[in-house]
């Protein structure tokens, strides 16, 4: 599956608890995408895995869009919070 090898550390390690697996600490990238490929989720049930990194993306994205729009709103407050000066010609 070529949509293991595109996730970053961190989504690969949301993935493998999704379905199930331990992740110490200390595992490296490829250790963590050989850990999901060699499970028997991986090899029995596709499907799940492919549920699991569509799940990850998903609430990464909304994370990401969430951040985006506190900035959006932090910098509107401060624009507010500026005063408003015109000088009239």
């Amino acid at each position: 599956m070529t949509a293991i090898a595109k996730l970053k550390k961190d989504e690969l390690k949301l993935v493998a608890e999704e379905i199930g697996l331990a992740v110490t600490e200390g595992m490296k990238k490829s250790e963590i995408r050989r850990l999901i490929e060699e499970s028997e989720v991986f090899t029995n049930d596709n499907g799940a895995v492919k549920d699991a990194i569509d799940q990850v993306l998903e609430e990464k994205k909304n994370q990401i869009s969430e951040r985006s729009c506190e900035r959006r709103y932090r910098s509107s407050i401060r624009g507010e919070e500026k005063p408003n000066i015109r000088t009239e010609l």
